[in-house]
């Protein structure tokens, strides 16, 4: 019996393991920052670059999650993403993270919280995906506009005419980007694959726009080394945005949040009546 307990085991972290083996190149869980502060950027950070007005309106902070809306427990902490009523054109919120291990395909992940913001104006909060912090930098971009999902069009990142997903707004949810800036089309298992030039968009694990082509000034071929967040458009954008455990990979997976999330209770089940079981014997 204890040789089966210990094969569970083993077969348990084998699985997880499996599940981590992606070549992170970029990570970021905001734990290790001071919690009601700016974000901290520059040398020895994993953030170049932060634009905000000291936590007058426009806020780029790390926070401490009291309310638990990541379902981390309450000390956990997120990145706060705000521009709040009184805010000006002058100063847009900006977070730009530090040049990573460059790709031209991989895969972003990362959870969000979208606040009912009474105040909201305008386009919302963007992601850009490219070389670098502005929009001739960018190769892939998404909008986030107050409970929809857009893309971003064009070589001035426009938001889409249409959006390609909804989501409830004061809910928690995982967006997952599979990014193929490549020469060739990237197959990434159970039968999906994304075109050269575009990207693959996934919320909770399901699939909600495929081949979404790429915007920006980058040609076909350049790799994706900066990520970063703004509020999109000239004009004023009032918004909130909430988020965490963001995690860039140059090697892809179909997400599959549920599933593993799954498979990986159904082991520690296991293991755990194994032990008893054991114990009980002993």
């Amino acid at each position: 019996m204890k040789k089966v307990v210990t094969l569970a085991l083993i077969g348990m972290l084998a699985i997880n393991a499996s599940l981590l083996s992606a070549a992170t190149i970029f990570s970021d869980n905001f734990n290790e920052y001071t919690s009601g502060a700016v974000l901290p950027s520059g040398d020895g950070y994993d953030w170049d670059s932060v634009t905000a007005d000291n936590q007058a309106y426009a806020y780029v902070n790390v926070e401490t999650d009291s309310a638990n809306v990541f379902g981390k427990g309450v000390t956990n902490q997120y990145l706060y993403l705000a521009n709040l009523t009184g805010a000006t054109t002058a100063i847009k919120p900006n977070a730009s993270s530090q040049t990573f291990t460059s790709s031209t395909t991989g895969q972003i992940s990362f959870d969000f919280y979208d606040p009912d913001y009474e105040d909201f104006t305008q386009r919302g909060f963007l992601l850009r995906l490219g070389t670098a912090n502005y929009n001739g930098g960018t190769i892939f971009a998404i909008y986030f506009h107050n409970g929809t999902l857009y893309y971003g069009t064009g070589s001035s990142v426009n938001m889409s005419a249409e959006s390609f997903a909804s989501y409830t707004l004061d809910m928690l949810y995982q967006l997952d980007i599979v990014f193929n800036n490549s020469t060739t089309s990237l197959d990434y298992g159970n039968g999906q694959s994304v075109n050269s030039g575009t990207m693959d968009i996934w919320l909770n694990g399901v699939l909600v726009a495929e081949n979404v082509a790429s915007t920006g000034n980058q040609a076909t071929g350049v790799s994706v080394k900066n990520i970063n967040f703004t509020v999109g458009g000239s004009a004023l954008q009032l918004d909130e945005l909430y988020v965490d455990d963001i995690a860039i990979t140059n090697t892809v997976q179909v997400p599959e949040p549920a599933e593993s999330a799954f498979l990986l209770a159904g082991l520690l089940a296991l293991s755990a009546s194994l032990i008893k079981r054991y114990q009980r014997r002993k």
